[in-house]
């Protein structure tokens, strides 16, 4: 069962709609059209892309590990190659529950989901980010440092490389999981378009009871 949105501690006034049906019906009236049609847009986009690149993604892996041609896929570049579809993965489930949220009026995963997947997206974003530059080194060194290029991206110094990047990254996250573990909102994880919606929603349910 989903679980329902508790009050804001840091926004106290912040309360959730009553009920998904509720604050759907309520959409029209507090967006204007343009905007609606962008967050119609929006949910339109995470719905679509994010299916088809999760399947391109896992046909990525599959040829690479498990297909019959797996033996001409050994080399760290194509480890590196795993590594970002393995972020992209994530990446796309990550939007999905973005567009699940935005489409139910409500995170169903509860507070401490949110800020589990909302953590592991940012951690994400940056692991994806220093694989791109590893693997520009990678093909850097492929054409520049040939005669090294070898022992430079042997297969145990790409598990390092990759160690080592995954530790850089999550040291990146460091500031957003402090700030996060004082100021979290149950909004967290929709930072797109759901979090002015949300506001906007409450502003409407005070000015009703006033």
């Amino acid at each position: 069962m989903p679980v329902r949105l508790q009050e804001n501690p840091v926004y106290p006034s912040l309360s959730p709609p009553i009920s998904s049906s509720t604050n759907v019906s309520l959409y029209s009236n507090i967006l204007p059209p343009e905007q609606l049609a962008d967050t119609r847009l929006l949910i339109g986009i995470m719905f679509t892309i994010a299916p088809i690149a999760l399947f391109l993604h896992i046909t990525i892996i599959y040829i690479i590990f498990i297909s019959n041609k797996r033996q001409k896929y050994k080399n760290t570049f194509y480890r590196l190659v795993v590594c970002i579809s393995c972020t992209d993965i994530y990446w796309c489930h990550y939007q999905l529950y973005q567009g699940l949220c935005n489409v139910m009026g409500y995170c169903p995963g509860g507070e401490l989901v949110n800020v589990i997947i909302s953590c592991g997206a940012q951690f994400i974003f940056f692991f994806c980010m220093n694989m791109d530059l590893l693997i520009a080194f990678n093909r850097f060194s492929a054409v520049v440092l040939c005669e090294r290029h070898d022992k430079i991206f042997s297969n145990k110094n790409g598990m390092i490389y990759i160690l080592l990047f995954m530790i850089g990254s999550s040291f990146e996250c460091i500031p957003t999981w402090i700030y996060k573990k004082k100021y979290v909102s149950l909004y967290v994880v929709a930072d797109l378009e759901f979090q002015p919606i949300m506001n906007r929603l409450a502003d409407l349910e005070r000015n009703e009871i006033g």
